[in-house]
């Protein structure tokens, strides 16, 4: 059957066959000219080049006390500056557990990303808690559950690792990079070999 195909020349102007033999021929030259190796200084270049690829987003650690206005009315606010002063005055982590409203709201985060602070209580939140400094309460915070009493615990900024920490990353996208930049280049070159013409375009 192949062969009497062929015979018949079936394969001629055949969507498929065309899309699968150029298929071959693009594998064949990725295998040709996909690089196997790097060096550290080529792959730290490649590294610097496309650093917001790589950069850790900064993360947070943080306590926070609530304060319902569906509750509280119009004292939220000052209930809460209120027990700001008393926990400035007083200094430190100190628990907190016993103040506040109860709310499915988690208490703590974690060496939580920006991502997962906004998620959890909100842009406005996350927005005023990002520049807060270390060691010390702060607020009080608008959400949109209600307004907040923060201690910031930890804050690790944002970061791009160490070449030795994503180096097998940051091969692969650099090996992918030379793939595509080769295969322009092989395609161009190949192109040079031919006249192609548009059906249907003008030509003057």
């Amino acid at each position: 059957y192949y062969r009497e195909a062929l015979a018949m020349r079936l394969e001629k102007d055949d969507t498929i066959i065309r899309r699968r033999l150029r298929l071959k021929l693009e594998f064949l030259s990725n295998d040709l000219m996909t690089p196997t190796e790097a060096s550290d200084e080529v792959l730290l270049a490649y590294l610097k080049s496309h650093e917001d690829s790589y950069l850790v987003e900064s993360t947070l650690s943080l306590r926070q006390v609530f304060f319902s206005i569906d509750k509280r009315g119009d004292s939220a606010l000052s209930d809460a500056a209120t027990l700001l002063a008393e926990l400035r005055v007083k200094k430190g982590e100190r628990s907190v557990d016993e103040f506040g409203d109860s709310t499915l709201l988690v208490r703590e985060l974690r060496d939580a990303e920006a991502g997962e602070v906004r998620r959890v209580f909100g842009h406005r939140f996350a927005k005023a808690v990002a520049p807060l400094p270390v060691g010390e309460w702060h607020g009080p915070i608008r959400s949109g559950f209600g307004i907040h009493l923060v201690y910031v615990s930890d804050r690790v900024e944002e970061r791009l690792p160490e070449l030795a920490d994503i180096r097998a990353a940051v091969f692969e996208d650099w090996k992918y990079s030379q793939q595509q930049e080769a295969n322009e280049a092989f395609y161009a070159k190949m192109l040079e070999q031919y006249d192609v013409r548009i059906e249907g375009e003008d030509r003057e």
